[in-house]
């Protein structure tokens, strides 16, 4: 198994999408296969685990995303357009440190 301290990152972030009745009506679901398609394909996926959680208690501006280091929720991250500037910024955030 690898680890994200074998890539250069102190932890592992976790981000968790909402598919309650809501967000997955709006597009939740689509949100997490889209995140984990494009995590999974880049380097930030030693540093980005996305999971799925029922509710984040924002249900009228769905679909919700949390990250674990934010103390906020990210509110109406609908399509893929808003999906890829999520992932962008996620992906930027984990990248490895190299070398000095």
């Amino acid at each position: 198994m690898t680890h994200a301290a074998d890539h250069g990152l102190d932890e592992r972030s976790l981000v968790f999408v909402c598919q309650g009745p809501s967000c997955g009506e709006r597009g939740g679901r689509q949100l997490a296969q889209w995140l984990r398609s494009w995590i999974g394909g880049c380097e930030a996926r030693f540093g980005l685990r996305v999971c799925e959680t029922t509710c984040l208690d924002h249900c009228p501006t769905g679909p919700n995303v949390a990250v674990q280091e934010e103390s906020g929720v990210r509110t109406g991250v609908v399509g893929e357009a808003a999906a890829r500037a999520l992932f962008a910024e996620l992906h930027e955030a984990r990248r490895p440190v190299t070398g000095s």
